[in-house]
């Protein structure tokens, strides 16, 4: 059937995406997002004013179907974590998921360490507030009211609590950068943020700052299957409007 041969098509470009990014000769490139370049942007002003820097992983965990958003975030954080270990500019996590905060704090220290500055960690920064939503809201807006942010990041899952955390931090004049697939929020932090990752750009820049071949390609071949569906869909619009219905028929009778 159509499903079958367009799965066995998506894995066959996730496979050869990889097998690209796995040869250095050959190397997949993500294209400039500019909430990516705003980050260093981002912890230079906090290094430059002397206040720090607030990072949340959203409300994801790494067991359930949230997980993709959650790895992709901890890749993010591990690059935040480097410039302000190499900038040494204050950082502060907040986690919602006991798990999750524990990894945190390896890719933070990790970080630093990769920096040659592991006396600079500060294990206190790295908070668990709380695994209900609203709680976990309140104790990272009370942190960014207390601690006097410069920048807030945020990366992950984020339901009603978006729009929380997207305010507190604007009330403090922070340079604000956040991303989510949940669609339902992404307007929020449009209008509260200063950069915003749309969708999948999260992904593309989990993939970009780990460089890990199985994610490049990932990315690649979901790409490939974008550009594939999108040719299917102007071909069809077109063909209809002249009259002839042959696509949709092709695909009502194989695409079982």
């Amino acid at each position: 059937s159509f499903t079958l041969v367009f799965m066995v098509f998506m894995a066959v470009s996730v496979l050869y995406g990889i097998k690209r990014a796995s040869n250095g000769k050959d190397t997949i490139q993500i294209r400039p997002i500019a909430g990516l370049d705003a980050i260093e942007e981002a912890v230079g002003r906090a290094t430059e004013s002397g206040r720090p820097l607030h990072y949340s992983t959203g409300s994801g965990v790494i067991t359930t179907i949230g997980a993709p958003e959650s790895l992709a975030s901890l890749n993010i954080l591990s690059f935040t974590a480097a410039l302000c270990a190499k900038y040494d500019c204050g950082l502060i996590v907040t986690n919602r998921n006991p798990v999750l905060h524990t990894i945190a704090e390896s890719v933070v220290r990790e970080a630093y360490v990769q920096q040659g500055v592991p006396e600079k960690i500060k294990p206190e920064n790295i908070r668990f507030v709380s695994e209900q939503q609203f709680p976990a809201a309140a104790q990272a807006m009370g942190i960014m009211e207390r601690e006097n942010v410069a920048a807030n990041l945020m990366f992950g899952n984020f339901a009603a609590e978006a729009l929380l955390l997207a305010e507190a931090g604007a009330l403090r004049g922070a340079i604000q950068i956040a991303s989510t697939t949940n669609v339902i929020q992404i307007p929020f932090f449009v209008a509260c943020c200063d950069y915003t990752l749309l969708g999948d750009e999260m992904f593309a820049a989990g993939a970009q700052f780990s460089k890990d071949p199985k994610q490049l390609g990932a990315v690649y071949g979901q790409d490939v299957v974008k550009i594939v569906c999108l040719a299917l869909l102007i071909i069809g619009v077109i063909s209809r409007s002249m009259g002839s219905d042959w696509l949709y028929q092709l695909l009502s009778v194989y695409g079982r």
